[in-house]
C-alpha cells in the first residue's frame, strides 16, 4: 500500500513538473473598434492595394483586409476571401506603427528593405509577410520565464504537499493509535511544501533555461500563433 501511494505521488509530480513547449497567447485577447492602419489605404486594404503593397501574398482569392485595435496594443486583422473570413493577430507593442511606416514609405522601402529592418529590428516575418521583431521575440522570453517558474512552483509544491502530507497521516494513524499521526502529517505536509518549492523554482528554472529561453523556439511559437484563423 505505501509502495503504491509513493508511486502514484511520483507519477503525479512529475506530470505536473513537466515541460510544454512555449507559445505566444495570442488568442486570449479583446477586440477594439476598426482602426485606419494608413491614410493611404484607408480601413481596408483592397485586392489591388495588396498587390501594390506586397500583403498577405500567401492568401488565395483574396478580396479585403481590415484592422481592429485590441486592448494592451498590437491589432487583429480580419481577411475576406471569396469563401471565407479569417482572424490573425499581432500583439507586439509597435506592430501598429511598424505597419504604417512600411505602407507609408512602401516605394523607398521597397528599393531598401535593410534599412526598414534595422530601424525596427526586424528578425522575420510570418506567413502573412508581417514582421517578426527582436521586441517582441524579447518579450516573450521575459513572459515565459515566469510562467516556467509558476508552472514548476505550483506543480511541484502542491502535489508535493498534498501526496506526502496525506501520507504521512496516514503512515502516523496507522503506526501510532493515537492523534498524533495527523500532527506528523501537518509537519511533513508543511516540510514538504518547503521542498516542493525550491525543488519548484529549479525546475522551473531549467524548464525556462532548456525550452522557453530558446529563441528559435519563441520564434517559431510567434509565427504558429499568429497563423490566419478561420471562423466562416
Amino acid at each position: 500500500m505505501k509502495k503504491t501511494l509513493v508511486f502514484i505521488v511520483l507519477v503525479a509530480w512529475l506530470l505536473n513538473c513537466a515541460p510544454t513547449l512555449p507559445h505566444y497567447k495570442y488568442h486570449v485577447y479583446e477586440r477594439k473598434n476598426p482602426i485606419v492602419i494608413s491614410e493611404r489605404v484607408g480601413e481596408t486594404i483592397d485586392a489591388q492595394e495588396r498587390d501594390q503593397l506586397d500583403l498577405f501574398t500567401e492568401i488565395g482569392e483574396f478580396k479585403e483586409a481590415r484592422f481592429f485595435a485590441i486592448k494592451g496594443g498590437g491589432y487583429e486583422i480580419e481577411i475576406v476571401t471569396e469563401s471565407q473570413k479569417m482572424h490573425a493577430v499581432n500583439i507586439d507593442p509597435n506592430a501598429v506603427e511598424i505597419m504604417r511606416d512600411y505602407i507609408g514609405r512602401y516605394a523607398e522601402i521597397k528599393g531598401d528593405r535593410a534599412s526598414f529592418e534595422n530601424r525596427w529590428a526586424i528578425i522575420d516575418y510570418d506567413t502573412l509577410g508581417i514582421p517578426i521583431t527582436e521586441n517582441e521575440v524579447s518579450i516573450a522570453m521575459k513572459q515565459n520565464r515566469g510562467r516556467a517558474i509558476k508552472r514548476g512552483c505550483s506543480g511541484c509544491a502542491l502535489v508535493s504537499f498534498l501526496g506526502l502530507g496525506f501520507a504521512a497521516v496516514c503512515v502516523g494513524s496507522a503506526d501510532s493509535g493515537t492523534d498524533i499521526g495527523p500532527a506528523l502529517g501537518v509537519v511533513a505536509g508543511a516540510i514538504a511544501l518547503a521542498v516542493g518549492v525550491v525543488i519548484g523554482s529549479v525546475t522551473g528554472s531549467i524548464i525556462y533555461l532548456m525550452t522557453y529561453k530558446n529563441a528559435d523556439g519563441v520564434l517559431k511559437a510567434i509565427k504558429e500563433a499568429r497563423k490566419p484563423r478561420v471562423v466562416e
